[in-house]
């Protein structure tokens, strides 16, 4: 999630998601690069970890709604809520 997100501001979980993934690229890569340069990383390994933790509980749903899918013999339960 976007710093200074607000979760009210997104229409859907999984706008926020698309957000957060975005984050967590960006923020992984400055980590990688602070780390290269020997610069300190604990404010970016911070965020990388608060922005797992958004993604945890929405990565477990979208796993077991597929998971669940799968078992019953279908695919319709997998795509997105709309």
């Amino acid at each position: 999630m976007p710093a200074g997100a607000n979760l009210k501001a997104y229409n859907s979980l999984w706008q926020l998601r698309n957000d957060t993934w975005s984050s967590l690229e960006e923020s992984a890569i400055q980590l990688a690069r602070a780390e290269a340069q020997q610069r300190p990383v604990e404010k970016l390994a911070e965020k990388v970890t608060e922005l797992l933790d958004v993604l945890g509980p929405i990565e477990r749903r979208g796993h077991d709604r597929r998971t669940g899918a799968l078992a019953a013999g279908g695919t319709a339960a997998m795509a997105p809520p709309g």
